[in-house]
């Protein structure tokens, strides 16, 4: 279990490191916001949901990003404290 969060928050870390990945992130961001300014909005049911759905993007897309950053602070935590627990055991031998 400690090893699985630790290679977790590295793997994280390395997405949220991905040069790929960020411009893919970006490019998405933005093409939803253009999107969404450019959708207009006549009052229709139509419309509002087409609205809706391009909203939910945003949110999925920034949830994601807090997951993983998420993940790499508790890889970093994880790794803190077994760091201090290794040294306190240490200094007892």
């Amino acid at each position: 279990m400690r090893d699985e969060v630790l290679v977790k928050g590295a793997e994280a870390e390395a997405v949220l490191n991905n040069q790929a990945f960020r411009d893919a992130m970006e490019q998405i961001q933005k093409e939803i916001h253009e999107r969404l300014i450019n959708s207009g909005f006549d009052g229709s049911l139509r419309a509002e949901r087409y609205r809706e759905k391009l909203n939910l993007m945003l949110y999925l897309q920034a949830r994601l990003r807090t997951i993983l950053v998420n993940t790499v602070a508790s890889g970093k935590l994880k790794a803190k404290a077994l760091d201090a627990r290794q040294l306190r055991k240490n200094k007892s031998h």
